[in-house]
């Protein structure tokens, strides 16, 4: 019985555990990351390894017979070789050949060795890369295929309380708390006043991209949202890897939100960054663990907050709109405006974080689409209009350069006091779509609990907040 629960267990470990080494080596291999970093993932690596042999252990009671048991488990056997302590001592060969190198050489030299350096550190980053690639292939193996149900768990549980409004102000939340604030200089920066083309090309595009959710959401209007759609078209591999990759990109997207919030509220004081990201990560966590009625007050109440802060920059703006700041209007080539589309587009993430509660939602086939298309283009028209009043207001190309730029337009109305005030209302929409994912992303992982892809207590739902 001990032996049939820890099997399980590991089973259980290893698919998001090798996710997590997947997205990890992959940033390893493509930027130059600090020491503790690499330390943290070798570390990683060895636990990874630990887990594959212990698997190992169980599967030769299967097959306990060598020669079958090598030919089935031949690419778990290589996943156990600890390449990475190979490895840890040749780079410190690699660093010791260097630091003797620098000594001797002059100037000119020590920037050839430096070179050098960092190709060869490229070089055993691509290696380490391939001596994981055993254990990340094996991911596969891991999540078994099988019959799809069509109502999930959570399905004859969770109630419809969510009305279209509700949704819809969620859905802005979520989607304008994030890049509106700091992004519209970017376009400036990049394409000038043209910028303004880039927004109306990028709206398009994004109104074309919630109606794709919107007609997901409509077919499959259950909790895990990607993963779902992932799943019924493509089974339940794709769905796993989709799943995992949603819930890691948005782990790592409310820590750059917060960061970013306290950076524009606090940018000389750092010292207090982490203490007041931890204190808002309970804070939220603690509003979602109340349930939904709690959580809809609060995302109602950041949303509002939200859309007050646009609109009390963009009014004042069409006032004080000086046209001559539009002239040249295409002061870059054409091709900038591509350009700045690439660097706005985080403008409109977000829709992955709303159908996450479609299993909550009133007639959720017609209210989800409804929402999530009315709240792009809610978006999509006070964004062109900020872009436009902001650099209407403020030459384009002092407002590109501004490192607030939304309370650079706060004190160019209002004063001093005003760019103190929508410094602390952007602070606020900020934090207000982090809390939107910590709310909404446990049913993410509950809908992979259900499938049995991660540990099934995250598939139970709390008897009094539900």
């Amino acid at each position: 019985m001990v032996r049939s629960k820890l099997d399980r267990f590991v089973q259980v470990l290893i698919p998001p555990s090798l996710i997590l080494l997947l997205t990890f080596t992959i940033i390893e291999l493509f930027y130059n990351l600090p020491g503790w970093f690499v330390f943290t993932l070798e570390l990683f690596d060895a636990y990874v390894i630990i887990i594959f042999a212990i698997d190992l252990y169980y599967r030769w009671f299967e097959t306990p017979k060598f020669v079958p048991y090598v030919k089935k488990h031949w690419l778990d056997i290589i996943a156990t070789i600890p390449f990475p302590f190979i490895f840890w001592g040749v780079e410190g060969l690699a660093l010791l050949q260097g630091l003797k190198g620098i000594r001797l050489l002059a100037r000119a030299a020590r920037a050839l060795k430096a070179a050098r350096l960092t190709k060869l550190s490229r070089m055993i980053r691509l290696i380490r890369f391939g001596t994981r690639a055993p254990r990340i292939a094996r991911l596969k193996g891991q999540v078994k295929e099988g019959k799809i149900r069509k109502v999930q768990p959570h399905e004859k549980t969770m109630k419809g309380v969510l009305s279209f409004k509700v949704i819809l102000l969620i859905t802005i939340n979520s989607i304008m708390g994030t890049g509106i604030w700091f992004l519209t200089s970017a376009g400036a920066k990049y394409a000038g006043p043209a910028s303004l083309i880039s927004w109306v090309i990028l709206a398009l595009i994004a109104i074309y991209i919630s109606m794709c959710f919107g007609e997901l959401v409509s077919m499959f209007p259950k909790a895990g949202g990607v993963y779902e759609f992932g799943k019924q078209a493509y089974g339940r591999f794709a769905s796993f890897v989709i799943g995992w990759t949603t819930s890691i990109a948005g782990s790592v997207t409310i820590a750059m939100l917060i960061l970013g919030a306290l950076q524009y509220l606090l940018p000389n004081s750092p010292q207090y960054y982490i203490p007041a990201a931890i204190a808002l990560i309970l804070a939220f966590s603690y509003v979602a663990f109340r349930g939904m009625d709690t959580s809809t007050y609060v995302l109602v109440t950041f949303s509002l907050i939200t859309l007050t802060a646009v609109i009390g920059i963009i009014i004042p703006g069409l006032f004080n709109f000086n046209p001559s700041n539009m002239s040249p209007f295409f002061v870059f080539p054409t091709m900038s405006i591509a350009l700045a589309i690439f660097f706005i587009a985080e403008t409109f993430f977000g829709w992955e974080s709303a159908i996450f509660l479609a299993a909550e939602t009133k007639n959720p086939s017609k209210v989800m689409p409804r929402a999530l298309i009315t709240g792009t283009i809610v978006i999509a028209v006070l964004a062109f209009l900020l872009a436009f009043t902001a650099m209407g207001t403020i030459p384009w190309e002092k407002f590109s350069e501004s490192a607030a730029p939304l309370r650079d337009l706060g004190v160019a109305h209002f004063g001093q006091l005003g760019g103190l005030i929508f410094s602390l209302l952007i602070f606020v929409s900020v934090i207000g779509a982090t809390a939107g994912w910590i709310v909404t992303a446990p049913r993410l992982l509950m809908a992979i609990a259900e499938d049995k892809l991660f540990f099934t207590q995250f598939a139970k739902i709390h008897p009094k907040y539900k």
